[in-house]
C-alpha cells in the first residue's frame, strides 16, 4: 500500500524542481500581474531578495518607481534590492541617486548594515561602534534637563 504524501512534502519537492531563473520569472510575473493580491505581491517582492540578475533588479526598480517610492510594496522591493546589492557587492548608481523617501531609507538601511562600503560618501553613517559619545553628541550627563535644573550628578 502506498503512503499518501503530505501537502508540505509536495510543496518542498516542487520548489526543488524549479531553477532559480524559473523562480525569478514566476515571482516577477506575480509583481507584474494586476490581478495578483497585495499579500502575493508582498511575498514575491520579499522572495526576490534571494535571487539576482537583470530581470530581478529591473523589476524591483520598476515597481519602486511605479509605487512612487513610498508605498509598502515599494519599501519591500527596496529592501530586496538593497539586499541584492549588499550580497552582490555592486549597486546601480543611476538608480541610487534617484531613490527618495521610504524606499531610499530601506536601501540605505540595508546597505548600512550589510555593506556600508557601497553607500555613497555623502550618506550619513555612524561609526562601527555606533556609540554616540564618539560623535560629540550630547550625552545624558552633558545635556541640560527639560526642567532647567541640573541633571543628577552635575555640579
Amino acid at each position: 500500500m502506498r503512503r499518501r504524501r503530505r501537502v508540505d512534502e509536495t510543496v518542498q519537492e516542487s520548489r526543488a524542481e524549479i531553477s532559480p531563473e524559473e523562480r525569478a520569472v514566476l515571482l516577477v510575473g506575480i509583481l507584474d500581474d494586476p490581478a495578483a493580491r497585495e499579500d502575493e505581491k508582498s511575498d514575491a517582492a520579499m522572495d526576490l531578495e534571494f535571487l539576482s540578475g537583470p530581470l530581478v533588479e529591473s523589476c524591483l526598480i520598476r515597481i519602486i518607481r511605479a509605487e512612487d517610492f513610498s508605498s509598502v510594496l515599494a519599501q519591500q522591493c527596496a529592501e530586496s534590492l538593497g539586499g541584492i546589492w549588499a550580497r552582490t557587492g555592486r549597486v546601480d548608481l543611476a538608480f541610487m541617486t534617484e531613490l527618495r523617501g521610504q524606499a531610499k531609507n530601506e536601501v540605505f538601511s540595508i546597505l548600512g548594515d550589510r555593506a556600508p562600503h557601497l553607500l555613497p560618501p555623502t550618506a550619513y553613517r555612524l561609526p562601527p561602534s555606533r556609540d554616540f559619545r564618539d560623535q560629540g553628541l550630547p550625552t545624558a550627563k552633558s545635556a541640560p534637563s527639560s526642567s532647567g535644573s541640573p541633571t543628577p550628578g552635575s555640579p
